[in-house]
């Protein structure tokens, strides 16, 4: 077959249901006062902001919307409702109620719903973006991977990067697959967008501004619909055309392999065809497409999972997409800042060595494999060419870059107390994680999980240039948590407090590196507050709604305890046992408290018939991972930990930390230590266990026995 390669730039994944007002100037004062006005727009959208479902195609579709106004009129993306009349809407307490489907804008991606049953509704008001520039700080919400009671609406902070007020706003609030239709919010805390689509890239989320709400407004509360809906109009792909492919499994395939590299992939003829066959297409139906008919059936199939479109490259990145085929993973922006700081300090010299830039490259994202394959000559050249490429800073970029600047500025005093008891720890200088020394005779707290991975070639490397063996002594294993050992005295420790820390959502936090010329790692703010990983108790297998008569059924579960049991949407809810519910999360609150395994008797009505029937409860802890730790498009821009869940006690947070960056503390303003972090999750959350929690598991350690035991490193 005729080879063909089709690159397509920085894919935009539109959500799709499967799914800063202060600039510069900042110091440590001025910082407190926006984490405050953060904390306060959490706490009074939350309430506000929903859960959109419906059915879709045998599964259910998931996005997320926002209450304007007390009647229960809601904001959400045109591609969330697509060309549904009615959908289902869950309150944060998990109660919920149906909507109609008002005016829908489908270029625009905005569209209104009106909660069907009447009431007094919380609700945040519209603003305007005539102040919006870049630079500005935004606050998003929304419901990532989908509706969680036992996980409240997870915070996103960041800044907008570019803007349109007719048709889009850029930010690094983070977004994934669920978020779609949730609001972004300005530090006054009304909504200045709507959620619609997300890059490849971490710091390409997109929102509709308001203005096209506002623009728009009299046609959609009249109920008009216009425009392309992505779902409704989404290609339509004969049995025929198939010939056996299962074609979810297909896409999956392709956004999987896009995920795994930043949103790059070669869709050459062969790789396609060979796809293709192993997702079950009849091998004479893919020998009979030449180049041609492969790359437009992946097209079409595409186009069926969600709006795949080009899109150009982040302006930080458009003026070199081939190095970013070249050199795939590497943050270029990092890289030449990297660049432009060894130039300005050594007056405009760029005599690098070459030690130091394959240090550098590593540092930003290019893995150790395609590292220690690069030759001189094409080192000397990815030099020229992002010097090149750069020049100087536009205005934009200035003002993103004085922010990062004056925020390390302000809080480097509180890290300059954690950074030097920082460890990276590697092997053949690898990282495989983070640690903390945790006491000054070499004790090194870590993530187990990846250290292990060393198979006894563990090494730390200090804040202070040391190299040293190491060898874990002791685990936490629920907690995925080690000790590492060192041959060393008199070193920088931290004491975790044991008092915990309270950690509203909103609250910043910073995560330090282990070198002192660069302190800060990354910035966030807590998304979640604490809660318990491990999943316990009964499970049916059911979504809830809620009428006028109690609690009916808004879906079931494949082979779920309820599909087994014959229950179907629609279904109306009487009793469970002896007891009757009003209220849907009354009803699975229950359940939660019932053991795995029970058998309870259900009564329900269907139609004008009564039935009751016996289940047997699943147990809830067997149930799969959330979306956000199994769906591709969950990790673009990202690589996951792998032990990233069950854990006791975590709190999570927005920091694109790297899988190997875990394992380290994350303080907060004032360089107090809040946490440790455990696993990188997804492409909008990382998690960290408490400070205290930590501590008081210290405690129980023996480190004295632990000092005298002999191990050999």
């Amino acid at each position: 077959m005729t080879s063909f390669a089709s690159r397509i730039p920085r894919l935009l994944w539109v959500l799709l249901l499967s799914l800063q007002v202060a600039r510069g100037g900042y110091d440590l004062a001025s910082l407190e006062k926006v984490e405050a006005q953060v904390q306060a727009v959490v706490a009074k959208a939350t309430p506000s902001v929903v859960a959109i479902t419906h059915a879709d195609r045998g599964g259910l579709a998931s996005g997320s919307g926002l209450i304007i106004a007390p009647n229960g009129l809601i904001l959400t993306a045109a591609h969330v409702v697509s060309d549904r009349e009615t959908v289902d809407v869950t309150f944060p307490d998990g109660n919920t109620v149906q909507a109609k489907v008002l005016g829908a804008n489908y270029d625009g991606d905005v569209a209104l719903a009106l909660i069907s049953k009447p009431g007094d509704y919380p609700f945040v008001e519209m603003g305007e973006t005539k102040d919006l520039a870049v630079g500005s700080l935004v606050v998003a919400l929304g419901h990532p991977g989908g509706f969680d009671l036992q996980r409240k609406v997870p915070v996103r902070f960041g800044r907008v990067f570019e803007f349109n007020h007719d048709a889009y706003i850029r930010s690094d609030c983070t977004l994934a697959g669920g978020d779609s239709g949730g609001p972004l919010f300005d530090l006054s805390g009304k909504v200045i967008g709507v959620h619609s689509t997300v890059g490849a890239d971490m710091s390409v989320n997109n929102d509709t501004p308001i203005d096209v709400v506002r623009r728009d407004w009299q046609r959609l509360i009249k109920g008009e619909r216009w425009g392309t809906d992505p779902l409704a109009e989404r290609p339509q792909i004969t049995k025929r055309e198939l010939a056996g492919l299962d074609i979810e499994r297909f896409r999956q395939r392709v956004i999987a392999e896009g995920a795994k590299n930043n949103g790059w992939f070669e869709a050459n003829p062969d790789t396609i065809a060979r796809w293709l066959t192993e997702c079950g297409m009849r091998r004479d139906r893919v020998k009979a497409m030449d180049t041609k008919a492969l790359l437009a059936f992946m097209g079409k199939a595409l186009g069926g999972a969600g709006k795949v479109s080009l899109a150009q490259d982040s302006h930080e990145n458009a003026a070199t997409p081939q190095m970013s085929a070249e050199f795939p993973g590497l943050d270029l922006n990092k890289f030449r800042q990297r660049l432009r700081k060894f130039t300005e300090t050594n007056e405009g010299s760029i005599a690098i060595r070459q030690t130091t830039i394959l240090k550098w490259l590593l540092e930003c994202g290019l893995s150790e494999k395609r590292v220690a394959a690069a030759t001189p000559k094409q080192l000397s050249e990815l030099v020229k060419r992002v010097i090149e490429s750069a020049s100087e800073p536009t205005a934009d970029e200035s003002v993103i870059l004085a922010q990062d600047d004056e925020t390390v500025a302000a809080i480097k005093p509180g890290l300059d107390k954690v950074v030097p008891s920082v460890v990276r720890l590697t092997k053949h200088d690898r990282t495989l994680a983070f640690g903390t020394i945790v006491r000054e005779n070499g004790f090194i707290l870590t993530k187990h999980s990846e250290v292990a991975k060393a198979n006894g070639a563990l090494q730390a490397r200090l804040a202070d240039g040391r190299t040293l063996p190491a060898t874990e002594v002791q685990q936490f294993a629920e907690h995925d948590l080690s000790l590492v050992k060192i041959d060393a005295s008199s070193l920088p420790a931290v004491s975790l407090p044991e008092i915990e820390t309270t950690l509203s959502p909103g609250s910043f936090l910073f995560t330090p590196s282990p070198r002192n010329e660069d302190p800060m790692l990354a910035m966030g703010v807590v998304s979640v507050a604490n809660r318990s990983l491990k999943e316990s108790g009964g499970y049916l297998g059911v979504g809830l709604n809620e009428t006028n008569d109690g609690v009916e059924v808004s879906f079931v579960m494949p082979a779920s305890p309820a599909a087994r049991a014959g229950l179907q949407k629609k279904d109306q809810i009487l009793s469970l046992g002896n007891l009757t519910f009003q209220k849907s999360a009354e009803l699975s609150a229950h359940i939660r408290s019932l053991q795995p395994n029970a058998a309870v008797s259900l009564t329900y009505r269907r139609g004008e018939e009564e039935k009751t029937v016996e289940i047997t409860l699943g147990d809830r802890s067997r149930l799969p991972p959330k979306i956000a730790s199994t769906d591709p498009a969950a990790r673009l821009g990202t690589e996951v930990s792998d032990q990233r869940s069950q854990y006791p006690t975590i709190f999570q947070h927005d920091q694109p930390l790297k899988p190997e960056e875990c394992g380290g503390v994350i303080v907060d303003l004032h360089g107090n230590i809040v946490g440790v972090n455990i696993a990188r999750v997804s492409r909008v959350e990382t998690y960290a266990i408490p400070a205290g929690h930590v501590a008081r598991l210290l405690k129980t350690v023996d480190f004295d026995t632990l000092a005298n035991t002999a191990f050999t490193p």
